[in-house]
């Protein structure tokens, strides 16, 4: 199969893309449906609050993987002088393939709505393309290489402008849970070798910065790893 807009792969690997494709959004697409509010709330129900940051994030962390997933088969042209333009290019139809997604999963349940979160459309794409031409660059670096599935290091690092400044932890772990959904939070106290009234404690202000639980808790929610793979051991139904 040719195609000017990407490298001369073979048949094989646009079938393993497409496979990548499909996998990442069985894991993502959950999360934005999760996320929908209802366009109408009866007065005796209570209206959740506008996450439009976990919204953002979600979104950007759902474009990355796309991007990854399919620029890691690139590597064997990494030398071709038309490997950027077809990271370019990529990065293009991520965006599309995203705005797509987010359309799809609207019309899915017209009774609800990701708008909601008060994040307009261009603010996503704005958004998505900065993160994604910070991406193509690192590839075209060779600052990078193939990522295992759902391990989305570089956007759980987002989150943290600058090393030395301290991560508001409630966006460290809308972070986490955007890329893996499957964490559930005695997931992560097991993995981080925690407790639950630790975490509470931690999550809410009133554990200091650097103290142990701290320390355990931000090193496995910038891990960029799932709890199981940090801690493989099943975790102990009465574990709290």
């Amino acid at each position: 199969m040719i195609d000017p807009e990407r490298p001369p792969l073979d048949d094989r690997t646009f079938e393993r893309i497409k496979d990548a494709i499909y996998e990442v959004n069985q894991r993502h697409w959950p999360v934005f449906v999760e996320m929908q509010v209802p366009n109408y709330h009866p007065r005796n129900i209570p209206v959740p609050p506008q996450r439009p940051v976990h919204f953002r994030d979600s979104v950007v962390a759902y474009a990355l993987e796309l991007f990854e997933k399919e620029a890691d088969f690139y590597a064997p042209f990494r030398t071709d002088s038309r490997y950027p333009p077809w990271l370019s290019r990529l990065a293009d139809r991520v965006i599309k393939r995203v705005l797509d997604a987010l359309d799809n999963i609207e019309q899915g349940n017209p009774k609800a709505t990701l708008w909601f979160h008060g994040v307009t459309q261009p603010e996503i794409v704005e958004a998505v393309r900065e993160r994604l031409w910070h991406a193509t660059n690192q590839y075209m670096q060779g600052d990078t290489g193939p990522h295992p599935p759902g391990k989305t290091t570089e956007a759980l690092k987002s989150v943290a402008q600058d090393s030395t400044e301290l991560i508001d932890r409630q966006s460290l772990l809308d972070s986490y849970q955007s890329a893996f959904p499957d964490a559930g939070i005695m997931d992560i106290c097991f993995a981080a070798r925690q407790h639950y009234h630790e975490w509470h404690k931690w999550l809410h202000g009133k554990l200091k910065d650097g103290c142990k639980a701290d320390r355990s808790f931000r090193h496995l929610l910038l891990s960029g790893k799932s709890p199981r793979h940090v801690r493989p051991e099943e975790r102990p139904k009465d574990y709290r």
